[in-house]
């Protein structure tokens, strides 16, 4: 009788929480180092997903630019579930769309890249007209942990939205840069809880 094969990037992505290779790889590991100990009949196969097929990268990149905002949100949220290798250049240019939606998209895409040359555009994103595409440029600077997003996050902090206030925080945060901690222990005094809160655990992540 043949062992049983289970593939963790395939059922790892059906669950939908992966995001990044790094994180198939570090789930993949474990799993098979646990399923090693615990059920040594049973074989994990650890092998990513294969790459996406060039044709359907190319035609789903061309209807990014499509007149109907939904096709275009459908087409950029299929790229990225597939985890393909959108070009840089794309999401550029969707930070230019006149659609929040496809900017806050393009804002998430730009994150996952983990590019420090792509923090300006970051950063650029944190005066978008729209306080979601604002609140995933916060989030996604954070990701980055460049310090040059210090004094645009510390000027976060004095924005009119609570929520992004309190991003800002969380980012500050994660950057653990000392130039954060007066500012954040200026946020302790903001007049939103959560805010205070956040600032809190913020100036515990910096040392």
């Amino acid at each position: 009788m043949q062992a049983p094969i289970i593939s963790i990037p395939s059922l790892a992505q059906a669950a939908g929480f992966i995001d990044t290779d790094a994180i198939v790889h570090e789930v993949s590991s474990a799993v098979s180092e646990a399923f090693a100990q615990a059920a040594p009949q049973v074989k994990v196969d650890t092998t990513p997903r294969g790459a996406a097929d060039p044709k359907v990268v190319a035609a789903l990149s061309a209807a990014l630019k499509d007149d109907n905002k939904d096709v275009r949100q459908q087409a950029l949220h299929s790229l990225m579930s597939m985890r393909a290798a959108v070009p840089p250049d794309v999401y550029l240019t969707l930070l230019k769309d006149p659609d929040p939606e496809m900017r806050k998209q393009a804002v998430y895409g730009i994150g996952r890249l983990r590019d420090a040359k792509y923090a300006d555009m970051l950063m650029s994103a944190l005066k978008d007209d729209n306080r979601e595409v604002r609140q995933q440029a916060v989030f996604a600077l954070g990701q980055l942990r460049d310090p040059r997003a210090i004094d645009p996050l510390t000027a976060a902090l004095k924005d009119n939205d609570p929520e992004l206030r309190k991003q800002a925080a969380f980012a500050l945060g994660q950057i653990r840069d000392r130039r954060a901690i007066d500012p954040l222990i200026a946020a302790l005094k903001d007049a939103n809880p959560e805010v205070r809160q956040q600032a809190a655990f913020a100036l515990g992540q910096i040392r």
